[in-house]
C-alpha cells in the first residue's frame, strides 16, 4: 500500500474512531494511579474503538516515541489519570490520538497565555498529556502545525468550555503557557468524546490544586491508587547476531570489524563506528564525507518533525532490535546551528531510565538530510517477579524536603549503573522551573 493511501486509510479510522468516541535525590518510591473505578471506565472506552483498532498500528499518526508517559481525562464529574501504566496509557491514547492529531493541524494562530489560564484550561472538561520530553509541534500531527508557532513542548491539553475548544501547550523555552482556537468541528467531536467518559471517583488532581502538594511543582499530576513498580534485570545484549545487524543498519559490514583497544571498530570512507565493551555504539563522519545515513526530507534540510521520523526509524533497526521491555521516547529536537540534534530515552513502564546517571540513551546529529553522527546506548530490561520497594507519597515529600527545601518535581525513574543486575524504581527530583 502506498504512503497516500495509509494516510487516507488512517484518517478514515480517525475520523471513525472520533465519530464513535466522539535525583540529585533519589528515594525508595511509592506514588499513585486510578483504578477503583478505571476498569469499567476503560471497558467503555475500549468498546468505542473498531474491532481489531486498539494495537499499536492502529489509528496512530503520531510515531511510538511521540507517545506521552501520562494522561488525564477531566468531566464535570471529575478528573481520571494514569501514569506509570503502558497498558491504561495505551488503551487511552489509542482513543485520543486522532482527536490530538486533527487539533495541532488545524489550529488557529498562537497567542501566548498566562498562567490563570493555563490553570483554567487543565481544570476544564478535556484532555492533558504530559510527553516526559519536548516533543516538536510539528511531529504531533502529519500535517503542518496549524498556527502553532513554538517549536516544542511536555504537556499539551485539549479543552472545552463556554462553547469554545481551545489546544494549549506549555512552552518551556520561555517557561510560559500558549493556545490556539479550535474549529467548530472539532470542539463538537471534542465534546462527544468527553461524554462518553464517567470519571466520578477518579480522584486524580494537580499539585497546585491541593495545599499539602506545595513542595511539588504545580503541574505534577498526582493519581490515586498505590502501586508497585516491577524490579528489572539489566544486561548488555550487544553481541552476535545483534552486533551484525546494528553494523548493517549503519552501512558497514561486520566481517571488517577490528579490535582497536578492547573496541571494535569499522571505517569505510571517511566514516568510522566504533563498538565499545559496554555497549555504547558511536557514528562519526569526516568532513565532508559522502552521505552515508539520510532521513527523508521533501528539501534538502530536513525539518524537526522528519528528523524526529527519520532517527526513530534508524533507532527502530539497532535500538529496537534488542529484546527489551524497555519503551524509548524523543527527549528533544533542538537546533545547533546548521543542524537538528535529535535525543532519545528509555522508560519502563513511563518510568525514565537513568544510566550513569543521564536519561540519553540515543542522539542523532542530522546535518542537511544528513545522519552525520549518533550515539547508541544498548541495554536490554526484562520483568522480575518482584517489585520495588516504595515509601508513601507524602513520605517521600518528606524526604524531599529535608535534602532540598524548595521542593520540585517527583518523577519515577530507574537508576541503572551499566552493570548486569536488577534495577528498582525510586523517586528522584528535579528543580521547580
Amino acid at each position: 500500500m502506498s504512503k497516500d493511501a495509509r494516510k487516507w486509510l488512517e484518517r478514515g479510522k480517525s475520523l471513525l474512531i472520533v465519530a464513535l468516541s466522539c535525583s540529585a535525590l533519589v528515594l525508595l518510591l511509592n506514588t499513585g494511579q486510578d483504578s477503583a473505578r478505571s476498569a469499567g471506565w476503560l471497558n467503555r472506552l475500549q468498546s468505542l474503538l473498531p474491532v481489531g483498532g486498539g494495537g499499536q498500528s492502529g489509528a496512530v499518526l503520531l510515531t511510538e516515541t511521540v507517545r506521552p508517559v501520562r494522561m488525564a481525562v477531566t468531566t464535570e464529574l471529575g478528573r481520571y489519570g494514569v501514569q506509570y501504566d503502558n497498558e491504561k496509557l495505551d488503551e487511552l491514547f489509542e482513543a485520543v490520538n486522532p482527536l490530538l492529531t486533527e487539533s495541532m493541524a488545524a489550529c488557529g494562530p498562537a497567542q501566548k497565555g498566562g498562567e490563570l489560564g493555563w490553570r483554567n484550561a487543565l481544570e476544564s472538561p478535556g484532555i492533558y498529556f504530559d510527553f516526559l520530553g519536548e516533543v516538536p509541534l510539528s511531529a504531533l500531527s502529519d500535517q503542518e502545525a496549524g498556527g502553532l508557532e513554538q517549536p516544542s513542548a511536555r504537556r499539551v491539553v485539549l479543552t472545552v468550555g463556554q462553547g469554545v475548544a481551545r489546544l494549549w501547550y506549555w512552552n518551556e523555552a520561555d517557561s510560559a503557557p500558549y493556545f490556539c482556537n479550535l474549529t467548530g468541528t472539532l470542539r463538537e467531536q471534542l465534546e462527544e468524546f468527553l461524554a462518553q467518559y464517567a470519571t466520578e471517583g477518579g480522584g486524580s488532581l494537580f499539585a497546585y490544586e491541593r495545599e499539602e502538594y506545595n513542595a511539588l511543582s504545580d503541574w505534577q499530576l498526582i493519581t490515586a491508587q498505590e502501586f508497585a513498580p516491577q524490579v528489572y534485570q539489566a544486561a548488555n545484549p550487544l553481541g552476535g547476531e545483534l552486533l551484525n545487524r546494528v553494523v548493517q543498519a549503519a552501512g558497514f559490514n561486520p566481517h571488517s570489524l577490528y579490535t582497536v583497544n578492547g573496541d571494535l571498530v569499522v571505517k569505510d570512507v571517511g566514516a568510522t563506528l566504533r563498538i565499545r565493551p559496554d555497549g555504547r555504539v558511536t557514528y562519526t563522519e569526516a568532513a565532508g564525507a559522502a552521505a552515508r545515513l539520510s532521513v527523508a526530507a521533501a528539501g534538502e534540510t530536513a525539518t524537526p518533525a522528519e528528523a524526529v521520523e527519520g532517527t526513530r526509524e534508524l533507532l527502530e533497526q539497532t535500538l529496537g532490535q534488542v529484546q527489551s521491555e524497555a519503551r524509548y521516547y524523543l527527549i528533544s529536537c533542538e537546533s545547533q546551528g546548521d543542524r537538528l540534534e535529535v535525543r532519545f530515552g528509555c522508560a519502563l513502564d513511563g518510568a525514565e531510565v537513568r544510566l550513569g546517571g543521564s536519561g540519553m540513551f540515543a542522539s542523532f546529529t542530522v546535518t542537511g538530510r544528513q545522519v552525520s553522527a549518533f550515539t547508541l546506548h544498548f541495554r536490554s530490561y526484562t520483568a522480575m517477579e518482584t517489585t520495588s520497594l516504595v515509601l508513601p507519597l507524602q513520605q517521600a515529600i518528606a524526604s524531599m524536603l529535608a535534602v532540598k527545601p524548595e521542593g520540585g518535581e517527583l518523577l519515577l525513574c530507574y537508576p541503572d549503573t551499566g552493570a548486569d543486575g536488577p534495577i528498582s524504581a525510586s523517586w528522584s527530583v528535579t528543580a521547580l522551573s
